[in-house]
């Protein structure tokens, strides 16, 4: 158990973007135990020009801000330039010593100081690591670039974070056996993180009504150049007697291919066309188990030719899981651990999706693996997660 602790967490994304697993591991280690936590928005930082121009403009400066025992703070970058990277990373290291030794000085007795390291492509936060502090690399992601030159930087920044790191976890085998590479460090293996309090006995119902329609297929999650189009495509065309329902918020991820927006959407409008597909737009997360729980069969239908995609470890699917509801995939390595055995259908092609479908539309989903299921999502909540990692500390 991680306990009256200060944990740094520097973040590439911005306040108004929701990095769940990120927002998720921090809420856990500050919901209780008397830790700090601090989470540092590397993307929005206050050059003196900038904060020189808002005092003269008499503007509200936020440094930082305290939401439910969580601070996020804003760097204060000393030297000019800030858009030239080589100075950007020399005022990331300044802000970095400063404030660790801002953090050790006010916690003092604090149990642990700790730098939980999510991105690779901050590993400058930790060219210098003041005493008594310990870097944390929680791998929870494949990231690659479609770039060649930023592939190389990148891989070189995962070894030097994982070469700086005193303790590295993964959330999955198939991450472990890609980063065992790049290094000869001990890596464990935790679980994957789950919130599964929000579909605890789901009072809010949804807008979205789909029980009107039969044979539901559905996926739940964003819309992007993830998804297996071609699959999707074919299977939908060949399959005018069953349903297919997207959810999600439609979004380019620029580290998945170097196609413009335009293309994914293209393809997704294809889709659409069809008289058995509908989407709606992103939901709550307090009904998203509403939803789920109308569904017939849900699916992973991932493009696995993206390594982002076949050494990724879906979320959705405890989502899925603990709502128990069969599942079908496309071949994300993960997803073939012996754990998964009946409980997950893997095809690869439209065809053996449709096979996969049509039997698990035959027959009623088995009890035994509904119970199974439910409990893999328990397993993998995000305080087990927190807390595995809790007890790798304590040890070392």
């Amino acid at each position: 158990m991680i306990k009256n602790s200060v944990i740094l967490i520097p973040n590439i994304s911005h306040q108004n973007q929701v990095c769940d697993y990120l927002e998720q591991t921090a809420n856990v280690l500050a919901k209780k135990n008397n830790n700090k936590v601090y989470i540092i928005y590397h993307t929005e930082s206050l050059s003196i020009k900038e904060i020189l121009k808002k005092i003269i403009s008499k503007q509200v400066i936020n440094f930082s801000k305290n939401i439910n025992n969580i601070y996020y703070l804003h760097p204060i970058y000393l030297i000019p330039g800030k858009r030239i990277k080589l100075i950007k990373n020399i005022n990331s290291i300044i802000y970095s010593i400063t404030i660790q030794l801002i953090l050790n000085l006010k916690y003092l007795n604090a149990e642990n100081h700790l730098i939980w390291m999510f991105f690779p492509q901050l590993v400058q936060f930790i060219e210098v690591r003041l005493p008594f502090w310990k870097v944390i690399t929680d791998i929870v992601d494949f990231h690659t670039s479609p770039n060649s030159q930023k592939q190389k930087k990148l891989t070189k920044q995962k070894q030097l974070l994982l070469k700086k790191s005193n303790i590295i976890s993964v959330n999955s085998h198939s991450l472990k056996n890609q980063f065992k590479i790049l290094t000869n460090k001990p890596i464990a293996v935790v679980p994957q993180g789950f919130n599964y309090k929000n579909f605890q006995n789901i009072k809010q119902k949804s807008n979205i009504k789909l029980k009107t329609y039969k044979h539901l297929i559905g996926f739940i999650g964003q819309i992007s150049q993830r998804l297996d189009f071609d699959l999707l495509k074919n299977l939908i065309r060949q399959n005018q007697q069953w349903n297919f329902v997207f959810i999600g918020l439609k979004h380019h991820e620029p580290n998945i291919s170097i196609n413009k927006n335009h293309n994914f959407l293209k393809n997704f409008e294809e889709l659409t066309k069809y008289k058995n597909c509908m989407w709606f737009d992103s939901q709550p997360k307090d009904e998203i188990g509403s939803i789920i729980q109308q569904l017939d069969v849900c699916t992973i239908p991932y493009d696995i030719s993206y390594d982002f995609n076949r050494y990724c470890y879906p979320m959705k699917l405890f989502e899925y899981f603990y709502m128990k509801k069969p599942v079908v995939s496309t071949p994300i390595e993960e997803l073939k651990q012996t754990k998964f055995k009946n409980l997950i259908k893997i095809g690869d092609t439209a065809n053996e999706w449709e096979k996969h479908i049509k039997l698990l539309l035959k027959k009623p989903w088995p009890k035994e693996y509904q119970k199974k299921q439910q409990q893999l999502a328990i397993d993998n909540s995000w305080k087990n997660k927190v807390n595995s990692i809790g007890y790798i500390i304590e040890k070392h």
